[in-house]
C-alpha cells in the first residue's frame, strides 16, 4: 500500500532544499580546502558519498515541490481567456532557464567551485520568499474567481483592475458557497 505524506511546501520543502544546497557546498569546500591533493575533479571517497546523497535528496525534494509547480501554478492562476497563451509563455520561460542552467553549470562549477551550491541556495531562498509573499492561495477557489483573488492581493491588487461587468458581478458572489445544493431523501 502506497502511503503519501503531505508536507507543506512553504515551510518544509523549500528551506530543506536550501539547507541541502548549503550542506553540499560546505562539504565540497571542506573536502577541497583540507586536502591539497583533492580537486574539483577528484573528491575524497567520503566527500563523494555525502555529495551524492545530498544531491539525491535534493532531487527527490525538487521533484516533489518546485518541479511540478512550474506546471501547476500557471494552470491555476490564469483566466480561461488567456490561459493557453500564458501557459505557452510559462513553458517557454521554464525551458529557456533550464537550458541556460544546463549549459552554464559546469563552467560555473569550475569557476565558483563550492560557491555554485551557495549561489543556487540563495536563489532557492529568493524563490521561496517570492512564493510565500506574492502567490495567493488558490485552494478551493474556482478559476472563474481568480480575478477577484488577484484584485484582493496586497501587492498584485495595485496592478489588476476590473475590466468587465461579469468580473464585477463575480465579485459580488462568494466563491466559498456551493453553486448546487444536493439534498438526500431518506
Amino acid at each position: 500500500m502506497f502511503v503519501c505524506v503531505c508536507i507543506d511546501f512553504k515551510y518544509v520543502m523549500c528551506p530543506t532544499q536550501c539547507v541541502m544546497q548549503v550542506m553540499i557546498g560546505v562539504v565540497f569546500w571542506l573536502d577541497i580546502s583540507t586536502r591539497p591533493t583533492v580537486t574539483v575533479q577528484r573528491l575524497s571517497r567520503m566527500g563523494s558519498v555525502v555529495e551524492l546523497g545530498g544531491v539525491c535528496l535534493f532531487v527527490a525534494m525538487f521533484s516533489a515541490s518546485w518541479g511540478p509547480l512550474a506546471w501547476l501554478i500557471p494552470s491555476e492562476i490564469f483566466a480561461h481567456d488567456i490561459r493557453s497563451a500564458a501557459q505557452s509563455m510559462t513553458v517557454f520561460t521554464n525551458m529557456l532557464f533550464k537550458f541556460i542552467i544546463a549549459q552554464t553549470f559546469l563552467s560555473m562549477l569550475c569557476a565558483f567551485k563550492f560557491g555554485i551550491f551557495l549561489f543556487f541556495a540563495g536563489w532557492l531562498a529568493v524563490m521561496g520568499l517570492f512564493t510565500l509573499l506574492f502567490l495567493p492561495e488558490t485552494k478551493g477557489i474556482p478559476i472563474d474567481h481568480m480575478a477577484h483573488v488577484w484584485r484582493a492581493h496586497w501587492f498584485w491588487g495595485h496592478f489588476v483592475t476590473s475590466n468587465t461587468h461579469q468580473e464585477a458581478a463575480d465579485d459580488d458572489h462568494s466563491f466559498n458557497t456551493p453553486t448546487h445544493s444536493h439534498s438526500a431523501k431518506v
